[in-house]
Parts: structure tokens; C-alpha cells; sequence
């Protein structure tokens, strides 16, 4: 019995896959991934895009999936075209059932079914296992929980299966290059993903580009923010946030970096990492150094950051950590449900800076709220010039992701019109050329803060902010992307942050191979 899954992430870590295919091959069944990423078109398309595969991507993909009993494609909400064609092209040459999964396919049932044969909802690792199970013995599957059906012109509703508590009880991902294979734009052409094309396509970290190995520590999430896909909602009642044991994650990394020589980093990905008590997190970075000793960055939010708690992860490797805030507009906060006050996040960010000799420090915004006004947005551009230097702003696009309560405000208010281009069209990266937006860049060029101030003075965001001068700027902004592309040293702030990752990651190996 054979199922291959299919994954158009442009980070091939695509955690989900790699666990459910890891925990369908510990049942004895047999696995192929195909990873079809396109880095190019996610980072530099145009909102509005559409993502068409290449012919001849089709095709390969088509031949790999000939002897397959069932196929499955997993997709975010940004990936729906792209699943779409890859679904159509499947279903024009081969007859296997076709399964959907993933974040969207879990909000967006009724509408994937109009696609595909199948949607897994939820956490898919016993609920795919069980489906192979009766395929394989010939048994009925149409009532396996977590699963809805097409079936007789009419949709087959399953229950939602419990949440899985252990996690340790779990697999590792599956990172084996056995019968993986992935699409290398370059030569356009699927290749067999072997330890040599996994060190090309494994996640570079941002600003000293090595290959990193990214991994997560927990599931679900503490918080409740409108802007996020979360599926507390699908299970209340049942404890939502769930760890692993700090073992267990120091055994997976262990096992990795023995295996792949060419790791030089690891990311811990899961926004709750600093959920962790602080004997947990001291138990940890001792483990992580005595076993590990590679430099690794975080996440964090900003209630959970604690001095001891950074001090701990800085002594095992820590050199860079990534911060949301996203505002610090009480209105807007109001909004997107965080509870986090800005005391909490400027003692967090205070915390941070005590470490700036060896830690990097990256903090998220999000931008293009049209809830917003000017002087919401103000609020927060002074709120950051309390925020100790040095830091990276990483900025993002607001998007109403579907299953998301502002995504129900926004449709409410008219301000999603047409759903595909305004929603599943649209990257983080899209943000719109405007005063206000380009004056958080200026965060990132070394611009000192009393500059700023005067560019934060209420008659100059009147006269800037005018739709006339946006239409300069965009030019301006235009242009200037034109030379960094034929002249990357162009710019400046990007040099200085990677000669800080570098001084980062040198100052992390020398001092666990010191102690």
C-alpha cells in the first residue's frame, strides 16, 4: 500500500507532512513525498498573482504518482491555485483517490471537496493511518473520523477525533531521502531529494543564510488573536497547548545533525517556545549544549520572555530571536485580541537588549490594517522609539485568512470583495508603498530616532501621506528595488545584519565549545 504526499510549501520542512508521513511508515506502509517549492514566485509575485506549474512539472509529478494508492496535497490558503492545477492534472491521468489537507482544507472543507475526493481535518497522523488501514484490508473508510467525503453527489461528515496529549509518543519527521523527490526550478526538472539537494533546499536562515534544520517543540497556542487560524475552537474542552519534553526535542536534533553534517543552525519555529517553565528551559539549553552546540534562534511572545529564561538559551547558542508585537496601538490591539500590554512588551524587548552582544533581536509588525488610521499607526512608530536598539523590524502584511474571526469582520464590512484575489492571492510580503509603512523601514537603515520623531510630526504624515505622494514613493520604491536587484551591496542595513549574525553565530560556537 502506497501514498504519496505532496507538498507545494516553499519551506521544505513542511513540518505536517514530514510527521504523518513519518507515523504512516511506522504503521508499515509505504511513503513518497514530491516537494514542489517556488521560493522565487512566493517572495517577488504581485498580490493577485495566480501560480501556474509548468507543463512539464505536471507531467513528472503525474509519472511519480502513477503506482500510488492515494495521493495527498497539503496547502495553506496561499497555496489554493497551485493545489487546484495539481489536482486536475492528477485527476485527468490517474484514477487514485486524491486527499486534501492542511490549514485551509481544515477551514475550507465544503470548498476542497469541490476539488478533491477526501479532506483531512485536524491532526491527520492515526486519522491517515486508519484510512490506509481499511483501503488496504478492503473495508468501508467512508466513516473514519477526522475525515470528510464526496460521496454519492453529497458530503460524507466525519467526527473530529481527540486531540493527541503525548506528543513524545510521536515519530520524528521524516527526513529520510528515500523515495523523496523534489522540483529544482533551475533545471525544471523533479529530482531525487538526496542529502545533497536537502542541503541546497533546507531552510536558510535569514540573515547569515546557513542551512539550518527547523523544528517545532509544541502544538497549539496559548493565544486567541483574530488574525490567526487557530482551531481552538474545533476542540474545547481538550487541552490545546501541548509540549514535547525537552528530551525528546534534543533527540530529534541530535539524531538530524548526525545524520546531515552540512547543519549549521537550527530554528525552533513554535511561537509558544517560551512556554517552557524556566526549569524546563534550563533543562533544555543544558541538554541542547552538551548535545547539540550549534547556533539556533526562536521564537518568542513577549508575556513569556523572561531574563532567566533568555540567559539559559544564550549560554547553549541562542543569537537570534524573533519577537510579534505586531502593534502597540491600543485600539488596533483591541482588535486582533492581544492581551499584552505595551510595558509587558518593552520589558521583554529590555530583557532582550541585555543579550545584544550576542543575540540578535527581530521583531514583527504587521501593517495594512484598513481599521487602522494614521494615527494608529503613529502610535506604534513612537511606541518603537522606546524599544532599545539594536533590532530588525520584520514587517508583515495584514491578511484576513479565512476561519479567522476578522476575516468574519471584514467580510461583514465589505472589505474582502472578491475573496480569491483579496485573500488567497495575497503574501505577507505585499505590503503597500506608503509614508507611514516606509518610516518602519527606516528602523532598519540605522535612521536615529530624532529623525524619525520629525517624520512622525503630524504635518508631515498630512502632506506624505497624501495618495498623490504614495504614487511617487511607489516609484521611488520601484526603483530602487531595480538597483539592489544588479546591486545587492546596495543595501546597507542588510550588511550590517548579516555581519551581526555572523559576529552572532561565532560568538555561539566559541562559547560552547569553551564550557
Amino acid at each position: 500500500m502506497k501514498v504519496t504526499f505532496i507538498s507545494p510549501y516553499s519551506d521544505i520542512t513542511a513540518f505536517g507532512v514530514r510527521s504523518i508521513a513519518a507515523f504512516v511508515k511506522r504503521a508499515g506502509f509505504e511513503v513518497r513525498l514530491i516537494f514542489l517549492p517556488d521560493q522565487g514566485f512566493d517572495s517577488k509575485a504581485a498580490s493577485g498573482s495566480i501560480y501556474r506549474f509548468s507543463d512539464s512539472t505536471l507531467k513528472q509529478t503525474i509519472e511519480l504518482c502513477g503506482d500510488s494508492h492515494l495521493i495527498g496535497i497539503s496547502l495553506f490558503t496561499c497555496h489554493f491555485d497551485r493545489a487546484v492545477q495539481l489536482t486536475k492534472a492528477l485527476r485527468s491521468r490517474l484514477d487514485t483517490p486524491l486527499m486534501w489537507g492542511g490549514i485551509h482544507p481544515t477551514i475550507k472543507p465544503d470548498e476542497s471537496l469541490q476539488h478533491c475526493d477526501m479532506v483531512c481535518m485536524g491532526e491527520g497522523e492515526d486519522a491517515v493511518t486508519e484510512l490506509l488501514r481499511k483501503m488496504k484490508n478492503k473495508e468501508n473508510y467512508l466513516h473514519t473520523n477526522n475525515f470528510w467525503f464526496k460521496h454519492n453527489g453529497g458530503i460524507i461528515k466525519n467526527e473530529l477525533r481527540p486531540l493527541k496529549e503525548d506528543l513524545n509518543s510521536l515519530p520524528f519527521p521524516d527526513y529520510s531521502t528515500e523515495n523523496s523527490y523534489i522540483w529544482d526550478k533551475h533545471l525544471n526538472k523533479i529530482i531525487p531529494l538526496d542529502a545533497s539537494a536537502l542541503e541546497r533546499f533546507l531552510f536558510k536562515d535569514p540573515l547569515s543564510k546557513k542551512p539550518s534544520y527547523m523544528t517545532m517543540t509544541t502544538r497549539g497556542c496559548p493565544h486567541r488573536c483574530s488574525y490567526c487560524m487557530s482551531f481552538r475552537g474545533m476542540y474545547e474542552g481538550q487541552k490545546y497547548l501541548r509540549r514535547r519534553s525537552p528530551d525528546h526535542v534534543v533527540e530529534e536534533l541530535e539524531r538530524m545533525v548526525k545524520k546531515y553534517n552540512f547543519i549549521e543552525g537550527v530554528q525552533i519555529s513554535d511561537d509558544s517556545f517560551f512556554v517552557l517553565t524556566t526549569d524546563e528551559m534550563k533543562t533544555f539549553s543544558k541538554l541542547y549544549k552538551e548535545k547539540i552546540g550549534l547556533p539556533f534562534r526562536c521564537l518568542g511572545s513577549p508575556s513569556t520572555i523572561t531574563e532567566e529564561k533568555l540567559s539559559y538559551l544564550v549560554d547553549a547558542g541562542l543569537y537570534e530571536i524573533q519577537m510579534g508585537i505586531e502593534t502597540a496601538c491600543d485600539r488596533t490591539r483591541k482588535l486582533y485580541r492581544r492581551t499584552t500590554t505595551n510595558e509587558t512588551v518593552l520589558q521583554a524587548a529590555k530583557n532582550i537588549n541585555k543579550f545584544k552582544k550576542s543575540v540578535t533581536a527581530i521583531y514583527d509588525f504587521i501593517l495594512d490594517n484598513p481599521y487602522e488610521t494614521k494615527e494608529d499607526i503613529a502610535e506604534t512608530l513612537k511606541f518603537i522609539l522606546k524599544i532599545p536598539r539594536p533590532f530588525h523590524l520584520q514587517l508583515f502584511s495584514l491578511i484576513f485568512f479565512p476561519g479567522t474571526e476578522l476575516y468574519t469582520i471584514a467580510k461583514r464590512d465589505g472589505i474582502i470583495t472578491d475573496e480569491e484575489k483579496d485573500v488567497y492571492r495575497t503574501q505577507f510580503q505585499f505590503i503597500q508603498i506608503r509614508y507611514l509603512n516606509l518610516i518602519f523601514y527606516l528602523f532598519n537603515y540605522g535612521v536615529p530616532n530624532f529623525l524619525i520623531k520629525l517624520l512622525l510630526n503630524r504635518y508631515m504624515i498630512k502632506i506624505f501621506e497624501r495618495e498623490s505622494i504614495s504614487k511617487i514613493l511607489q516609484k521611488i520604491v520601484t526603483v530602487i528595488k531595480y538597483i539592489k536587484r544588479w546591486n545587492p551591496s546596495f543595501s546597507s542595513s542588510e550588511l550590517i545584519l548579516k555581519k551581526k549574525a555572523g559576529e552572532s553565530c561565532s560568538h555561539s560556537i566559541s562559547s560552547t565549545q569553551s564550557k
